[in-house]
């Protein structure tokens, strides 16, 4: 199980009710791989994932129950990227959509005190 999920980047974050998948790698010798009924807090998503001739590998939801939010991440080291990691803009779009007061107080601890709520 493990080997499947680093191969396809899978990064569980059940109470922001949010898969990231970090740049998803399949093997020359794999074309394709579909995961079925992948648990996620209380949704459930299948995914086919599919390997290009350049080497990368993109993704479909085929099926999915449940609230939940698939988003495709760059790698933390990712330097063709932006200066913010994927772990802040991860970490800012928990803050942007977690429901309640708490998400409020943390952004106005974070000093985003204008924040999008």
């Amino acid at each position: 199980m493990q080997l499947v999920q680093t191969l396809l980047g899978l990064y569980p974050f059940a109470p922001a009710k949010l898969l990231a998948l970090v740049r998803p790698r399949l093997p020359a010798w794999l074309g394709a791989v579909t995961l079925r009924r992948v648990r996620v807090g209380d949704a459930v998503v299948s995914l086919r994932f599919e390997r290009a001739g350049d080497g990368t590998t993109a993704h479909e939801v085929i099926e999915q129950r449940g609230d939940l939010r698939v988003v495709s991440l760059p790698p933390p080291d990712d330097v063709e990227g932006d200066r913010e990691s994927w772990r802040e803009r991860l970490v800012k779009w928990g803050l942007e959509h977690a429901p309640g007061r708490l998400a409020r107080a943390a952004q106005i601890a974070l000093g985003d005190v204008g924040g999008s709520s």
